[in-house]
């Protein structure tokens, strides 16, 4: 038997509820076996309070709590609902330009599992799942820190307290206290209980105000692990036209080999040509997965990932179903593995130093069969210019990149 959805639509006394989230509201629960109510409350706090107590007076098992100015879809709500889990949450941005998530790590960001998940301290309860029990286990007569109190002659629990904490319900260092929202509250009065907040990083949510916010590449909530396409994966993929050639040109079976790799974008897509193709290729990934720190973007999106992306390029291989053997490490380690004359085509666009890409262009040049194609990216960049010339190969550029034919 289906589960009962505790679905409140909860204002803050104003009742202003956004039309676009009755519109995802409407789409998404349709189907489903849903309670519906309507509670507001000009104190936040108080409101939560009300809500979990209407939420166990209504006998249903889960309760879904959706802030009235979220943005979401029905697939989001099957990512929130599955698994069983006693808490659980989608991330969404602040409403500033900046589009922070909504969410607090203090240490690095997790890297999520194979199912998308990731543990992080606290998150916004603006799009959040809870389960009946684990409200049961925080009320005072169950030995939880929930008290009860009388609100016009009806009993309720302080599920959502806000306030000064210190010790290990505070972030800070110790011996300093620290203000806790009611939100953020709640998390460290779940996790005192031994359940953690976790967050699914394949909802992505929209934050509804005087504008839409949605997140950016690098945050959290994207750590593309909602992929469906190539195409969805962040990276730099300006030669689409090239790889379909080598897709069309190639002889089926032949080995194809991508030096420097990022989150997978090129070489998903290169797989995604093949399979328009009607061929299949033996695909090698090689990569050390550490990226280029010194460029900004780049050192947030390793940031987001613990240091190290390789998590987030194998899952991405995963989801899309690409088949191919990784070498992750130095070029040259992986170059020294391939029998020379061996490899149809190869693609560089690892180190964008002169000596880097030279010795990967010497590397590799031998490891290309006769009649098979060494090519690379950035052409436009003076040391990779520089790099291609002093090789002595003999290139034609194809927009940002060169390729040489042996």
């Amino acid at each position: 038997m289906s589960e009962r959805i505790f679905l409140p639509l909860l204002s803050n006394g104003s009742g202003e509820i956004k039309a676009n989230f009755m519109v995802c509201w409407a789409e998404a629960f349709s189907g489903r076996d849903v309670f519906i109510c309507h509670i507001a409350d000009s104190h936040a706090g108080r409101g939560m309070n009300k809500t979990a107590c209407a939420f166990l007076d209504s006998g249903c098992d889960i309760w879904v709590n959706i802030d009235a100015d979220i943005l979401f879809t029905k697939k989001d709500i099957d990512h929130l609902l599955e698994g069983n889990l006693p808490l659980v949450y989608g991330v969404y941005p602040k409403k500033n330009d900046a589009c922070e998530p909504c969410l607090g790590t203090f240490d690095v960001r997790p890297e999520p599992d194979e199912t998308g998940r990731a543990v992080v301290r606290r998150a916004g309860r603006g799009f959040m799942a809870v389960r009946r029990e684990l409200l049961e286990r925080m009320k005072e007569e169950n030995g939880g820190p929930a008290l009860a109190y009388h609100n016009h002659g009806k009993t309720e629990w302080e599920f959502f307290p806000s306030g000064v904490v210190e010790g290990e319900m505070s972030a800070m260092p110790e011996g300093q206290r620290e203000f806790l929202s009611e939100d953020w509250y709640w998390c460290q009065r779940a996790l005192a209980l031994g359940v953690p907040t976790v967050i699914d990083t394949r909802i992505v949510l929209g934050h509804e105000g005087s504008k839409v916010y949605r997140f950016k590449e690098t945050d959290l909530c994207r750590t593309d692990a909602n992929i469906s396409s190539w195409r969805d994966i962040h990276g730099w993929f300006d030669y689409e036209s090239l790889y379909r050639d080598l897709t069309g040109n190639l002889p089926n079976g032949s080995t194809f080999v991508e030096v420097g790799c990022w989150l997978g974008r090129s070489i998903a897509a290169f797989a995604n040509f093949s399979q328009e193709a009607g061929k299949t290729f033996d695909l090698h990934a090689v990569d050390t997965f550490d990226g280029q720190p010194a460029s900004a973007e780049q050192a947030a999106i390793l940031a987001a990932h613990g240091g190290d992306i390789s998590g987030a390029f194998k899952r991405n291989m995963e989801r899309l179903g690409v088949s191919l053997t990784l070498h992750q490490g130095d070029s040259s380690a992986a170059a020294a593995g391939f029998e020379n004359e061996t490899v149809g085509a190869a693609f560089i666009d690892a180190s964008h130093a002169e000596a880097d890409v030279l010795r990967d262009i010497l590397e590799w040049w031998p490891k290309i069969k006769p009649g098979g194609i060494l090519a690379g990216h950035d052409y436009d960049l003076i040391d990779v210019r520089q790099a291609v010339e002093k090789s002595g190969l003999t290139v034609r550029q194809i927009g940002r990149c060169w390729e040489a034919t042996k």
